[in-house]
Formats: C-alpha cells, sequence, structure tokens
C-alpha cells in the first residue's frame, strides 16, 4: 500500500498479526473502504511516524508525504482493544504490529515468543533449504 518495492518475511509478520487480531476479535481488524482510509485505521492503532526517518522504508515521494501529514496518532492500548486477552497475546500483537519492518519482531524470534511455549515443538519444526518456486 505504500509502495514499497521489497516483500520480506516481516510483511508475513505483519500479516499474520492482522490475523491473529481478527480471530480474536471475530472481526476484521483494518477494514478500510479503500486504501487511504485503511492506512488511517493502521496508523490509528499503531500509531503516526513522526519523522521521514521513521518510514525510511517507503520509496514512493507522494506515499511518505501522505504519511507524514495524517494527523498525530499514539499507539492504542492494546489491553482496551482486548480486553480479554493474557500479556502474551498481548505482547505478541504489539510486536507483530510494528509499521517499521525492521522494528517488528523476526518470524523466529515470533515462534520462541512465550504464547507459543505450549504448543511449539521445535523437534518437529524443519526449515524450507531453498527459496519455494510457486
Amino acid at each position: 500500500m505504500l509502495s514499497c518495492q521489497e516483500y520480506t518475511k516481516a510483511i508475513d509478520v505483519w500479516s499474520a498479526g492482522c490475523i491473529f487480531a481478527e480471530m480474536i476479535l471475530r472481526k476484521p481488524l483494518f477494514a478500510g473502504n479503500d486504501y487511504i482510509h485503511q492506512l488511517r485505521l493502521i496508523t490509528s492503532f499503531v500509531g503516526t511516524p513522526q519523522t521521514a526517518e521513521d518510514i525510511w522504508f517507503v520509496t514512493n515521494d507522494k506515499a511518505r508525504k501522505f504519511m507524514l501529514q495524517l494527523p498525530r496518532a499514539n499507539p492504542i492500548n492494546l489491553s482496551k482493544k482486548f480486553p480479554s486477552a493474557d500479556k502474551n497475546v498481548l505482547d505478541l500483537l504489539r510486536r507483530m504490529l510494528v509499521l517499521d519492518p525492521h522494528k517488528r519482531i523476526a518470524v523466529e524470534e515470533a515462534l520462541e515468543h512465550p504464547y507459543f511455549a505450549s504448543v511449539r515443538d521445535p523437534a518437529f519444526e524443519t526449515v524450507a533449504t531453498g527459496e519455494v518456486q510457486w
């Protein structure tokens, strides 16, 4: 949506975080009418970027300018949005739904998060030896 040219695992972490939140809420998290409305919903949730350095990953000048002109918003209080959620759920969500992909939790870190401790068995996990060709 912000004209980013590079696809990384961080995008998948963002997507999984959105799905995780939607499973808890039992409704869409960022149900925008269009991409502008959706960006406004996202920034009202995660907070708006304060400086151009905060959105270094946005390579499109128009998109960067749009993001920087948004009304200032702080990240929401997740415990109010998800009042029945466990502290580990809130922590994992907070770390997955970070705008800056370099500050977002990595896949490997997410798998090691305490939220997954009771269901994860690394002995049964495999790592792909190469890129999957679709």
